[in-house]
């Protein structure tokens, strides 16, 4: 089977997973105080190559919801909705002082979530997502950027309609990879509610043959409210 056959075949198996909860940021690099909890709600519109081979469809609307609480001086960590079927949890760590109009901070964390689709019951992943994000912050405005790296191992997937002379590639174990980088701008309305404006480029860079899934560059611009 071709490379190019075997891409198209896995495009349908990914249309069942890919604009899904989780790609979003909508977050600055400034933690929160120790205690404080934020709340984030976003919606974002995914634009990929099956976007332009199928169409639009509900698939390109991507709802997003995280918390947020802060843990120490300068760490907060957060839990998001992740892939509809899953959850995410990561932690975020500032490493210029608390001042500073300047912040950056790196993000790392865990995530699993189970396929609630075609392949409910069978099929499942772990992501493990590592991040660094910079923002400056000039009175109420922020602009902030993140540079990302995203480890994807997806387990249980199955082709649909494979063609017969189909040879299953074995899994090599090194799971798919996805790069995301992400340029947003947060807005303080009051102490407590701010708005992002973001807009991400995630490319797929890694793809294990044997898993039944690839992943296709996306174009993700999302609005979001934290309070």
């Amino acid at each position: 089977m071709s490379r190019t056959s075997r891409r198209a075949a896995l495009w349908v198996v990914a249309a069942g997973l890919l604009p899904a909860c989780g790609a979003g940021v909508y977050q600055t690099a400034r933690t929160l105080p120790p205690g404080e909890f934020r709340a984030i709600v976003a919606q974002g519109f995914v634009y990929t190559e099956l976007t332009e081979e199928q169409g639009m469809s509900q698939l390109n609307f991507e709802p997003d919801f995280a918390v947020r609480v802060g843990v120490a001086e300068r760490v907060d960590v957060g839990f998001q909705w992740f892939f509809v079927g899953g959850g995410l949890v990561d932690a975020k760590v500032n490493v210029l002082p608390l001042d500073s109009a300047f912040a950056l901070a790196f993000r790392g964390g865990f995530g699993a979530a189970a396929d609630v689709g075609r392949d409910a019951g069978s099929a499942w992943l772990l992501h493990v997502p590592l991040s660094v994000l910079a923002s400056y912050t000039y009175e109420r405005v922020t602009p902030y950027v993140s540079f990302g790296y995203g480890f994807f191992w997806i387990f249980g997937r199955s082709l649909t309609d494979p063609p017969e002379n189909l040879v299953p590639e074995e899994r090599r174990g090194y799971g798919d990879g996805v790069l995301r980088a992400t340029g947003g701008l947060a807005i303080e309305l009051t102490r407590r509610i701010s708005l992002c404006l973001e807009y991400t480029y995630m490319p797929g860079v890694v793809d294990d043959p044997g898993d039944n899934y690839t992943f296709v560059d996306s174009h993700i611009v999302g609005v979001a409210s934290t309070f």
